[in-house]
Order: structure tokens, then sequence, then C-alpha cells
């Protein structure tokens, strides 16, 4: 990129967020909101600098990642806001950072999908994020590039992940609240593989039931594969929740 570019970049930048210091809320240059076609399960995110590209994800997953908080931290609103799923392409007017992608993520989403919302705080069951005693198994990357996570049924790709963010995406795959504790630096590439653990199965009709059987899983649990591949451990512990409780939420028109 040429000196001039440069500037020019850096001044569209200072602009956006001087508007921030006279009470503008920061926003995107540019932004699309549309009804993901993809099928149910497979979902992504990932940002470089000045862009986010979301696909397949519902309106609370978006506000955790615009809000940088876990699923268990967001309550209230419509039903549909976990069931409908949405793509978001989005570009600021430079290269901004994470955390300016996020702020401006908050202004397009109280702007397209009429989001409103306060904050309460509890004391909640969960689990902090620890480097497990075999130690860390895993090393930092470069943090040029790309920063994206993407689940799927039993395994997560990573690509340039913090472990807050890591804690945050683990907090939704435990069913609870998970805290980085590790005081881990750097950002991460890996692949983490587990076997999800099966659902009861249904008894069959007619007759006295017998109690439901949970089939054993034939590979490492999402715990035991964290200490294997990763070198991290989930220890329960009681932390404080600060929750984001929905007051108003519509869907949004396409464009």
């Amino acid at each position: 990129m040429s000196g001039s570019r440069i500037v020019l970049a850096a001044a569209a930048v200072a602009l956006a967020w001087a508007g921030l210091a006279l009470g503008q809320a920061p926003a995107f240059e540019v932004a699309s909101v549309k009804v993901s076609q993809a099928p149910p399960g497979d979902s992504s995110y990932d940002t470089t600098p000045g862009r986010i590209h979301i696909v397949n994800r519902t309106l609370k997953s978006c506000i955790q990642i615009a809000y940088h908080v876990k699923e268990a931290q967001v309550s209230g609103g419509p039903k549909w806001l976990d069931s409908d799923r949405y793509d978001i392409n989005a570009k600021a007017p430079g290269p901004a950072g994470d955390r300016e992608i996020e702020a401006m993520l908050q202004s397009l989403l109280a702007e397209r999908f009429q989001l409103a919302l306060h904050r309460e705080t509890k004391v909640t069951s969960g689990y902090a994020l620890v480097v497990a005693k075999s130690g860390l198994r895993i090393q930092p990357v470069e943090t040029d590039g790309p920063h994206r996570t993407s689940t799927h049924r039993g395994q997560m790709t990573a690509e340039r992940i913090s472990l807050p963010r890591l804690a945050t995406n683990l907090s939704n795959l435990a069913g609870a609240i998970v805290n980085d504790e590790t005081q881990i630096s750097g950002v991460f590439s890996f692949t983490l593989s587990w076997t999800p653990e099966e659902r009861p199965r249904v008894p069959a009709a007619g007759g006295d039931a017998p109690p439901p059987v949970v089939e054993a899983p034939s590979g490492p649990t999402l715990f035991a594969a964290l200490q294997e591949q990763l070198g991290l451990k989930l220890e329960p512990r009681k932390v404080p929740l600060e929750m984001l409780v929905i007051d108003r939420a519509e869907k949004p028109d396409e464009n």
C-alpha cells in the first residue's frame, strides 16, 4: 500500500472514532444482513482489519460477537433470537481492529434489528479455563491474517484466536460460562476433535419404559480432548456473570 493510501485509511478511521468521541456510535461504511441459506449446524465468522464476515449465525450469536460475551450471558428477547440464522458482511471506513469492529457491529445490530438491551450481574456455576498439569500443547502464531473459528459436530477449527475467545466458544459447547484464567496472551491456530455425547435412547412404545440409556462416547469427550490435544483444562468454579438482557429485537429487512 502506498504512503498516501495509508494516510487516507488512517484518516478514515480517525474520523470514524472522532465521531464516537462526539457521542456518535461507530458505524460500518457498508454492511449487508441476509437470512442464511446454509444448513443448520455449519456456522463461522472471521475478521480481517476493517472487515467482518458472519455465516449462518443466530442473532444471539451475533450479540455474543458484538459484545464479546458468552451464550449464557444473553437472555430474554423473542424466540427467533436463537433460531433464525443470518449472514452478515460489513466493511469499516478503514483498517479497524477487532474491538472497533465489535463496536461497529453493536451499532449495526441496533440499527438493523432494532436491538435494545440492558445489563445485570449474577453469580452462577461455571468453569475456569486453565493450563493442564501436562502443560500447554499449542504454540502462539503470528497475528497477521484472519481471525476465525468454525465449529461442526465434534470438531472446532480455529485460526489465530485468543484464549479468551476460545473460552467464549467453549461456553457454548459446555453449556455453562467459561472464563479464561490462563493469563496467556497471543493467538493460536489449531483443530480440536472430540466425540459429542449421545442423547438418551427413546424407549420402545408399550410396556414399562426402562430407564434411558446413554451411549458411551467412542472417543474423547470435550473435556478430555482439551487436555490431550491443547493442554488446557476446565475446572468447575462459581463465577460472576454479567448478563445482557434483551428488551427489544425485530427481524430486519434484507439488504
